[in-house]
């Protein structure tokens, strides 16, 4: 079995789908779990598997369906 213990894992879309199973695999493994998510909805998601030490908070203005400049 792999560990993941003393490594950290970066996941972009750690909020849901196959962003949230692997960042629950990975935790599982003993990794410290750091990621993205679109908004608050999937903040709460990932309650609790983000490493506290390491979740920081930005929002970007970024919306679907626009360039981005």
């Amino acid at each position: 079995m792999i560990s993941l213990v003393n490594r950290t894992v970066f996941i972009t879309g750690v909020g849901s789908g196959i962003g949230l199973s692997t960042a629950i695999l990975a935790k599982s493994l003993g990794a410290r779990i750091a990621g993205t998510v679109i908004g608050q909805k999937q903040l709460s998601q990932v309650d609790g598997i983000i490493e506290p030490s390491l979740a920081s908070c930005a929002m970007l203005p970024i919306m679907r369906g626009s360039p981005m400049r």
